[in-house]
């Protein structure tokens, strides 16, 4: 059931149905939302260096919590401010490399649970679906858990593809010849961060959202909700409806 060219083919699908009836703007950054305490009345985007502002009667946000609430106009009382110091989020650095290699192993994804290891999880796309990639050729996509400004996050191209090669020659699983490129690609607010004393701030940050009749927070960094793809396409269908 897996899409021959990959998940993003679902993501794609949803794109050309939307687009029969509205627009999307991507390449867009959500700079400013106006309210007047109880609804959200409109939304101030940055696109190509211009801004625009978009009024609405009604508002679904899939951007991280935190940026939504700092994002709102007029700002939050100081006990919302207070708590969003205590919400964390965990990033991420992805490094995806092709190789001239048919097969690395058959399973899709490999766990290094290892604090030695800086790698925290590889998948080989060809796995999935066989049109990944040419028949005697596959690739890697290699994941490293970090936080904003750490060493991985701040770390190079090349030196994060020498320090991945690294580990994957020591533990066995390519050789540095079998390369034939990669790219790295960095995102920010992947995981929550459930630690001791989140769920207090988070209920703050909710009761403060929850006031505006006419918004909506959903996916995984808009609800600070550790969601699986299939639960986060289903808060958008909720969300829809």
């Amino acid at each position: 059931y897996y899409p021959d060219l990959g998940t993003g083919l679902i993501y794609e699908k949803i794109k050309e149905i939307i687009e029969k009836k509205s627009k999307i703007m991507l390449g867009s950054e959500v700079v400013k939302i106006n309210h007047d305490g109880k609804r959200i009345k409109s939304v101030e985007i940055k696109q190509d260096g211009k801004k625009k502002t978009v009024k609405c009667s009604k508002l679904v946000s899939s951007i991280p919590i935190t940026n939504l609430i700092g994002c709102m106009q007029p700002g939050a009382d100081e006990n919302v401010v207070n708590a969003l110091k205590k919400i964390k989020f965990r990033n991420q650095v992805y490094l995806f490399i092709t190789l001239n290699k048919e097969r690395v192993s058959k399973d899709n994804w490999i766990y290094f649970p290892d604090k030695e290891i800086p790698i925290g999880r590889i998948h080989e796309p060809k796995n999935f679906s066989s049109k990944m990639s040419p028949a005697d050729k596959t690739s890697l996509f290699i994941e490293f858990f970090c936080f904003e400004n750490d060493s991985i996050w701040n770390m190079s191209k090349e030196d994060l593809f020498n320090l991945a090669v690294k580990w994957l020659e020591k533990l066995d699983f390519i050789k540095k010849e079998d390369v034939i490129d990669y790219f790295v690609k960095k995102q920010q607010a992947v995981y929550p961060v459930y630690d001791l004393g989140y769920k207090e701030p988070l209920r703050i940050l909710k009761d403060y959202l929850d006031g505006f009749e006419n918004l909506v927070y959903i996916g995984r960094p808009g609800r600070f909700k550790y969601t699986n793809q299939d639960h986060s396409i289903e808060m958008g269908v909720m969300g829809a409806r």
